[in-house]
């Protein structure tokens, strides 16, 4: 190319660019959860509150409403073991800045509870677990 065409060749793929860079770009939708009323456009009504936090225990409990539906694999059990035994070892990470610490009584607490509900695994995948709740369904 020569230094003639250099610079018309420069000012074409920079409009190219400027042009193409907002196709990279897109709206975002807006985001209103927890709507605070009720969702009735179905059957039975849906929605308007934000759920109550409960504990990974609490799904062994069978007062609580909702079935509890359990998603694994068979060598889940091992892999919760090694990953609690690391963690009692060097702590684990939430995030970069928050590196958290773990005891062994902790670590033989979630092996207990993941222990149970290893027992009650129904399923192999997620989304046939998915498919077999239904609205309002609180497990």
């Amino acid at each position: 190319m020569d230094g003639r065409r250099l610079p018309a060749f420069l000012v074409t793929l920079v409009g190219i660019l400027a042009l193409a860079a907002p196709a990279f770009a897109h709206v975002e939708r807006a985001s209103y959860w927890p709507d605070p009323a009720p969702d009735c456009s179905i059957t039975p009504c849906t929605g308007g509150q934000v759920p109550e936090v409960r504990s990974l225990a609490s799904a062994l409990d069978k007062k609580l409403p909702g079935d509890t539906r359990v998603v694994c694999q068979p060598d889940s059990l091992d892999k919760l073991k090694a990953s609690v035994a690391n963690a009692i070892q060097n702590g684990y990470d939430i995030r970069p800045t928050d590196h958290r610490s773990f005891t062994q009584a902790e670590g033989d607490e979630l092996i207990r509870i993941n222990t149970a509900l290893f027992k009650m695994c129904k399923y192999r995948d997620i989304q046939p677990a998915v498919t077999d709740s239904g609205n309002n369904d609180p497990s």
